[in-house]
């Protein structure tokens, strides 16, 4: 195996990798969610059920209501990232991966994209800007240098469509 195929495999590796680490991460905020909506809805119907003192048919409707909120924000929070991770739900390729991994670290922009595009042109002519620009990813420290690390901390707030959620920030 030549050496741009060798550095393409392990680029492609490591965006697989960081894929994987964003569904499941995806999932866990969306699961977060659900424990959190949960726990408000329980207090909310023991607050209910305290002031109205209801029989054993009023606390059992309680509880399926409880449920039924349970069930429909996992749904609502959990739903696509868990169809992703169980392949229901089409994953984000490759290169989308690699532009937005690019669009965070500004030394990278587009050039991780770029490499990936330029792989299928490479195989006829091994000696082309691929191998340049794969060399040049090398250099930027992407492919073996020690895992960059993001300090993550968790934040409440209004996502892009306007509910509320938890999510982590860099």
């Amino acid at each position: 195996m030549n050496t741009y195929q060798q550095l393409h495999s392990e680029l492609i590796n490591k965006l697989a990798a960081t894929r994987r680490k964003e569904l499941l991460q995806n999932l866990l905020v969306g699961v977060m969610n659900t424990a959190s909506t949960s726990l408000l809805t329980m207090l909310l119907l023991a607050g209910i059920e305290s002031m109205a003192y209801g029989d054993t048919t009023f606390r059992t409707i309680l509880a399926c209501v409880w449920l039924a909120i349970t069930t429909g924000s996992f749904i609502f929070f959990s739903g696509e990232s868990l169809a992703q991770v169980v392949s229901l739900k089409q994953v984000p390729s490759i290169d989308a991966m690699a532009l937005r991994v690019g669009n965070v670290y500004v030394d990278l922009r587009d050039t991780l994209c770029n490499a990936l595009q330029l792989a299928p042109l490479a195989d006829a002519n091994p000696r082309m800007v691929y191998q340049r620009h794969l060399l040049s990813l090398r250099s930027k420290m992407l492919l073996h240098a020690p895992e960059r690390r993001i300090s993550m901390s968790l934040s409440a707030g209004k996502n892009s469509s306007g509910r509320w959620c938890f999510f982590l920030v860099r």
